[in-house]
């Protein structure tokens, strides 16, 4: 059995690249004619990125002792911040001061899940 702190560390990567793929097939085609005209393709990116999150899961709620509540509140807020910080850097859109609050709060949400025992 793996330890508490590998599961973790798997779980938390699976939920990043999950949450860029799946931002990538909800936002790729503001982004990029191919995904405007190839919506299966779009489409197809959600089997691997409901993949990761199912095996994040899976790695999570061992590592939280069998609770399910923190492996949701992770996926949540990471999945935020990943929304923020690729959404800056494909369309420049600048953070307002109630979505960095927001943003705030998802850090304050991970921060508690990771270190509250």
């Amino acid at each position: 059995m793996e330890s508490k702190n590998i599961l973790l560390l798997k779980g938390l990567v699976q939920i990043i690249l999950g949450s860029v793929l799946t931002y990538i097939q909800f936002q790729g085609h503001y982004k990029y004619k191919f995904f405007q005209q190839n919506d299966y393709i779009a489409i197809l990116l959600g089997i691997p990125a409901s993949a990761l999150f199912l095996w994040s899961v899976k790695n999570l709620v061992p590592a939280f002792d069998g609770q399910m509540w923190p492996s949701r509140m992770l996926s949540f807020a990471v999945s935020i911040v990943i929304f923020a910080f690729m959404t800056k850097i494909w369309f420049d859109e600048s953070v307002s001061i109630k979505t960095g609050i927001s943003l705030f709060l998802s850090v304050c949400i991970i921060l508690v899940q990771l270190f509250w025992k």
